[in-house]
């Protein structure tokens, strides 16, 4: 709903997802960006509809296939960033220039 019709979402297990975007630089970072914090937006949100003693948070990492890029490779970077976001405090998304 949130990336739209032309987003590949898929869940790799546990708690990691992965979204596809697909289209230029510039446009696809300010999307990707905005699509991110609307998730978490979102999952925060849970905090509050639960009405519960359960705390959801998430962290969320956003690279770009660059040139020579592996599948590995740019899910590695991704991976890092999420793990940049999430020992940073959490609830916040880190992305590559």
């Amino acid at each position: 709903e949130i990336c739209g019709s032309d987003a590949i979402v898929s869940r790799l297990g546990g708690d990691e997802f992965v979204i596809l975007l697909g289209g230029k630089h510039d446009t696809l970072k300010r999307r990707a960006v905005h699509d991110a914090e609307q998730i978490l937006s979102r999952v925060m949100d849970v905090n509050r509809d639960l009405n519960i003693d359960v705390q959801v948070s998430g962290s969320i990492g956003v690279s770009f296939f660059k040139d020579g890029d592996s599948v590995e490779s740019l899910m590695q970077r991704g991976d890092d960033l999420a793990y940049a976001a999430k020992y940073s405090g959490k609830a916040s998304v880190y992305a590559e220039d």
